[in-house]
Order: structure tokens, then C-alpha cells, then sequence
């Protein structure tokens, strides 16, 4: 009789103890820890000076870029900004005074020779994906033999850290 009464106690505690620990449908939740990296980047533009009205040979340059990271080395890409792109690495600038006049470009790397598009959403190129630095410098330069109108035509170029 004592061993039944005690079954008797373990079971109707066993009963009320699983009412107590009912789990619901769990809801989940998530957060994105986001951790920034402090580089700069600094990007500098400058127009060939003394370019005049008429012919233009291919790869005459037409603005010099400077860009540099600061703390640390990295790869670096650049997309036009403003104007149409024309073909693989070469982009249409109309001149502001009449759309009609049109000066036709493309990066260069002096260091490493002929860029390459990454991201054709918004043609961007890289300078280099071979090798993480600093400082990087590139040219603008006449993506073909043209004729050019006098005007100001008006480049636009955004730099971006690129990732390998």
C-alpha cells in the first residue's frame, strides 16, 4: 500500500508537471551584426589641359584619376557616373553645350595596361585585380580616332573598393 500511494504521488506530479512546461510554435528572430571597416577612400580628377577642337587619336589622354585607401591596401574599381556606354570599356560624354557633340573615353591603367568590367549594372571596371595598394592612378584617354567639337564635356566617375 505505501509503494501504490507513492506511484500514486509520482504520477500526479508527472501529470502537473508536464502541463507546466508546454512549449508554444517557437518564432525566430535574427540580427545582423554589422561590423564596418574604417578605409576611406580619397578620388581626385584632373583634365588634360591644352586638348583642341578636331581630331582626336585613339588614346590621347583627356583627364588623369587618383585614388587612394587609407589605412590599408586594396583593389579599387571605377564606373562612369554620367553619359551612355558605347561598347565593352568605352563610354559616350556629351558635351554640355549641344548633346550632339560627343567625346568618346575609356579607363587605362598606365600600370597595368586595359581595365576590365566587373559589374555591368553599373559598368564598372577594375583597375587591377592582381594586386592590393594604396595608391592607384588611371587615365581617361580617347577610346577611338575621333573628331571632337569644342565644348566641355563634362566627366563623372565614381571609385569604388573592390573585393577579390
Amino acid at each position: 500500500m505505501k509503494y501504490m500511494k507513492m506511484a500514486v504521488i509520482a504520477m500526479m506530479a508527472l501529470a502537473f508537471e508536464s502541463q507546466a512546461e508546454y512549449l508554444s510554435v517557437p518564432t525566430l528572430a535574427t540580427a545582423d551584426i554589422i561590423i564596418s571597416d574604417p578605409q576611406s577612400v580619397s578620388h581626385t580628377l584632373v583634365p588634360e589641359r591644352g586638348l583642341l577642337a578636331g581630331q582626336l587619336n585613339e588614346g590621347t589622354p583627356v583627364a588623369l584619376g587618383y585614388v587612394q585607401t587609407i589605412p590599408k591596401e586594396t583593389s579599387i574599381a571605377l564606373a562612369w557616373a554620367s553619359g551612355t556606354p558605347d561598347k565593352t570599356n568605352s563610354h559616350i560624354i556629351p558635351s554640355l553645350e549641344n548633346s550632339n557633340n560627343t567625346l568618346t573615353v575609356s579607363f587605362f591603367n598606365p600600370d597595368a595596361g586595359q581595365t576590365f568590367l566587373v559589374d555591368n549594372a553599373i559598368n564598372a571596371f577594375v583597375l587591377s585585380a592582381t594586386e592590393p595598394k594604396s595608391d592607384w592612378r588611371y587615365v581617361v584617354r580617347a577610346a577611338h580616332s575621333q573628331r571632337v567639337a569644342a565644348g566641355t564635356y563634362q566627366l563623372v566617375i565614381n571609385a569604388y573598393l573592390y573585393a577579390l
